[in-house]
């Protein structure tokens, strides 16, 4: 029997042996390729970041992380170095050269105007850059601005371990230290959303010493780093007439400060929105170093003043705020003369831009001494007019021949539509220059000290006409004082005789002018006191022209002069002062009150006339007189111009100090109730 052996079959057929011998020399030549693959993916990336200025080395793998060392670019006002780049490597044989990936940047400064910023590591998330993309940014010889090629940056998120700026101010160091910033999407320079949790600052002065401070967290959205760049970092271009918004809302918590000299200033919470800006002629950094370095204004000369102003003006014009908000402000310090402590707090500080102007106001203030206080409820300024004046103040200064000595600084202080002063209460020593003793400073007698207290103060100027405001407003309501005892000052000390302990008074004018008619009427013009009584005045004035609102005192006194009297009237109101008063003085005479107002009555009917003479408008008024000082209730009297011009100061020269010769020239109404 024959048996017949056959020969093994192959593991792999004669096609797939063929297929891994092939695989097999593509990976070795693969492998052998690698270090060239290195050295031409460096190459390429040299090329794109070629134009940039300096690149020290280029380093990277195929498939791995590519890093560019020492990149160093200038452009005008800015200077950029990073230490390394490290980039994904993946498609950069490609047409990108970033596919959204991760980005790190090592050892990065911004050297701008005097603003240097220093960011140890920068970590970049969600970015997509291609080659084109980045030789554009990194081109020094491009003519783009490179706040504008910064507006092709996108990406997810950026952290910042730690940001620091250094800012030189005349002879101040500011350095101001970010940690852990973190930016969320990224797209076309804006960042929607920037979050600090906290930053430190220091302050360095020769003159002032060390200030150091602490804040956050801080959080800002919609921040617009290509105008943000334009503003600080380029100087004003043609187009740059209107301010572009900066940022959206913004929010800062926990600001803190401490100078060298022990002063702490606290505020719990700063917010707010639409922050705008422009470019100034020389740039804000520019701009805030030129007026930094002014140390003594006295000693310029009057060339640079005027380059002073027209650089505080610019800066001034270059910005607008939709609203801010602080509240929780402290203050604690030392009066520098008596070295004694000062506390001071607000409850909250506001300010908002509408259709009437910008509008400031500010809630809660209260400052305290060791023997003093100082409380006011609320201030409020609104219907601010200040461009227009800030405009004109630009264009003067902006005139070759315009001397700054000569400017009226009159002429550009901005117009406040409305001032307010609420609930103010001050309790101060009636003499500061008396010495004090004890633990207890503020326990002092009664009489030592000033006790007032205002309901409030309310100025008004509307209805603006050539910059004067042709409507004018102002009361003072309720100012309350004690009357010291013991008191021999003029008029307090009279008053204390009457029995007033206290004073209540409120004042009021209402007063307008009609440019058109050349006419001011003084609509009212009020006293009036707690448990005294009431004086009420009101007129109307003619030929008043604008030369009375002249800054120019000559111009203002020959419109003075000019200016007539139509129609004067007053009113007086008893509420208790003409019986304090007939009781004191018949103290002093021994005599009964009711003698002394019959006396004062019958005297008045006879001097009124003898003193005015005898026309009807004279005997008129002497009736009236009469009456109220018989019985003291209410008198009104009217005073009317027999021509309807009015009297000038030509008629009262004209009648030679005799008022009889005037009484003859106008009409009197008088009653008495």
């Amino acid at each position: 029997m024959t048996s017949a052996v056959r020969p093994a079959r192959p593991v792999f057929s004669a096609r797939r042996r063929r297929n891994i011998l092939l695989a097999g020399a593509a990976a070795i030549a693969l492998v052998g390729a690698l270090p060239v693959a290195d050295e031409f993916t460096a190459w390429r990336l040299s090329r794109i970041l070629a134009p940039a200025g300096t690149v020290d080395a280029v380093s990277g793998a195929l498939f791995g992380p590519l890093a560019v060392d020492g990149l160093r670019l200038a452009t005008p006002g800015a200077t950029i170095s990073i230490d390394r780049i490290v980039l994904p490597g993946r498609g950069l044989l490609g047409s990108s050269a970033l596919a959204a990936g991760d980005v790190t940047l090592e050892g990065v400064s911004v050297v701008l105007d005097g603003l240097t910023l220093r960011m140890p590591r920068i970590l970049v998330s969600g970015t997509d850059l291609d080659q084109a993309t980045i030789a554009r940014i990194f081109d020094k010889a491009a003519t783009q601005p490179l706040s504008e090629r910064l507006a092709a940056l996108t990406a997810s998120a950026v952290r910042i371990p730690e940001l620091t700026m250094e800012q030189t101010v005349g002879d101040m160091q500011q350095t101001v230290t970010y940690h852990d910033i973190e930016m969320r999407d990224i797209r076309a320079g804006v960042i929607s959303a920037i979050a600090v949790p906290r930053a430190t600052m220091r302050i360095d002065g020769k003159k002032e010493g060390l200030t150091t401070g602490s804040v956050g967290p801080i959080t800002i959205d919609d921040f617009d780093t290509v105008q943000t760049a334009r503003v600080y970092g380029e100087k004003a271009g043609p187009g740059d007439t209107e301010p572009k918004r900066l940022y959206g809302a913004f929010s800062v918590e926990n600001f803190s400060m401490r100078d060298a000299k022990g002063n702490e200033v606290g505020v719990a919470r700063i917010s707010g929105r639409d922050f705008k800006a422009r470019p100034t002629a020389d740039s804000w950094l520019g701009t805030i170093d030129a007026l930094g370095k002014v140390d003594d204004f006295e000693k310029l000369s009057s060339a640079e003043r005027k380059a002073f102003f027209m650089r505080l003006v610019d800066m001034m014009t270059a910005f607008e705020i939709g609203g801010f908000e602080a509240s929780g402000f402290t203050f604690k310090g030392k009066d520098e003369k008596k070295g004694e402590p000062i506390d001071g707090e607000m409850e909250r500080i506001a300010m908002s831009a509408d259709a009437t102007g910008p509008s400031f106001s500010v809630t809660g203030m209260r400052f305290v001494t060791p023997d003093a206080e100082m409380r006011f409820g609320g201030m409020s300024f609104s219907e601010i007019v200040w461009r227009p004046m800030l405009e004109r103040l630009k264009e003067a200064l902006a005139a070759p021949d315009t001397d700054f000595e000569d400017l009226d600084a009159r002429k550009f202080v901005p117009l406040i539509g409305h001032a307010r002063i609420e609930a103010i209460d001050i309790d101060i020593p009636a003499d500061e220059d008396e010495p004090r003793r004890g633990k207890d400073k503020r326990a002092v007698k009664a009489g030592e000290r000033i006790k007032m207290a205002i309901g409030a103060i309310d100025l008004k100027a509307g209805n603006i006409v050539d910059d004067i405001p042709t409507e004018l407003g102002a009361r003072v309501d309720h100012f309350a004082m004690a009357l010291p005892a013991g008191t021999d000052k003029d008029g307090l000390k009279e008053l204390r005789a009457m029995g007033y302990e206290a004073l209540d008074l409120s004042f009021a004018l209402d007063a307008a002018w009609a440019p058109d008619k050349q006419e001011l009427a003084v609509k009212t013009l009020s006293f009036n006191g707690k448990d005294m009584g009431a004086v009420t005045l009101s007129a109307l004035l003619g030929n008043v022209t604008k030369d009375i609102f002249s800054s120019d005192e000559a111009i203002q006194q020959v419109a003075l002069m000019s200016a007539t009297a139509k129609r004067l009237s007053f009113a007086v109101e008893n509420g208790g002062i003409f019986e304090r008063f007939l009781e004191q003085e018949a103290k002093k005479q021994k005599r009964k009150p009711d003698d002394l107002r019959k006396e004062y009555g019958m005297g008045a009917a006879i001097v009124v006339p003898a003193f005015l003479g005898n026309s009807e408008g004279a005997r008129t008024l002497a009736n009236a007189v009469a009456r109220f000082v018989a019985k003291p209730g209410a008198l009104n009297v009217t005073a009317t111009a027999n021509n309807a011009g009015g009297l000038g100061l030509a008629d009262f020269a004209a009648a030679g100090g005799e008022p009889a010769t005037l009484f003859e020239q106008v009409t009197i109404e008088a009653k008495a109730e």
